[in-house]
């Protein structure tokens, strides 16, 4: 999906959003680790959630972010 990091933001509690940009800003400028990042998203009943994420990029052959890819486990 592409642009899935800017759709997904609409879903995160505006209190965490600073965090997930930062995971998301640092994990696509490749110094970033697998490490979890924890935040609350919107559910569609419209409460939110805690969720911890666990991601990963996989770059090409010239170092460019190709391939993002990782888990969402609620809390």
């Amino acid at each position: 999906m592409y642009h899935a990091d800017r759709i997904w933001q609409n879903y995160v509690h505006p209190e965490d959003l600073q965090v997930y940009r930062k995971a998301v800003d640092t994990a696509i400028c490749g110094n970033a680790q697998v490490t979890p990042i924890y935040y609350r998203a919107r559910m569609a009943d419209g409460t939110y959630v805690m969720l911890t994420i666990r991601a990963f990029i996989l770059s090409d052959s010239e170092g460019n972010p190709d391939y993002f890819g990782g888990i969402i486990i609620p809390q």
